[in-house]
């Protein structure tokens, strides 16, 4: 396959947390079009294990939607942060455990035909409790699980966020029952 050929890139809409770019690309036989994504400087999702084996996730609400949802921890890489730094900064500020050590297990692109981002994935352990404190906009609460909750939650819908299911599948064969 050959790749296109981009041709300009303009952004149309930006925020805080990522831009709405519209490009212009040039396909290899010659045609021209464009594409609307939208750009970030990428996320991360964390799963922590605590000492006793359990598996931290959060529970909140989802203003899009309009539902609760059962997750690990995820955020947005912010300007100047490495993964690693957001990775720490997301346990810390959504569940109020700081990682003693944090262990990259892979990434992948969350929504590749809209966005141009990737999100690393990291076990955390060595947990240490300290003052979190979430976003204004979050609601967060902190629950503990077994490997077992995890997989009957995927299995039953009740963990439905597309995120933590590949991130899970990511960190799953890493952990014993």
């Amino acid at each position: 396959m050959k790749p296109w050929k981009q041709l300009s890139t303009e952004v149309k809409f930006k925020n805080p947390w990522w831009e709405y770019r519209l490009d212009r690309f040039e396909l290899p036989d010659g045609k021209e079009g464009e594409y609307h994504y939208v750009h970030t400087k990428g996320s991360v999702l964390v799963v922590p294990i605590t000492s006793e084996g359990s598996i931290v996730v959060t529970r909140q609400y989802r203003y899009l939607m309009r539902r609760e949802s059962f997750e690990f921890l995820t955020g947005a890489v912010e300007e100047g942060e490495s993964y690693e730094q957001a990775a720490l900064r997301e346990c810390s500020e959504e569940v109020g455990l700081l990682p003693g050590r944090l262990e990259l297990v892979g990434s992948f692109a969350p929504s590749n035909g809209k966005a141009d981002a990737m999100m690393y994935v990291y076990l955390a352990q060595n947990l240490a409790e300290v003052d979190g404190e979430p976003d204004e906009t979050e609601d967060i609460q902190r629950l503990s699980v077994n490997v077992a909750g995890v997989d009957a939650a995927i299995a039953s819908g009740g963990m439905w966020d597309g995120t933590s299911i590949a991130g899970w599948h990511l960190i799953r064969p890493r952990l014993v029952e």
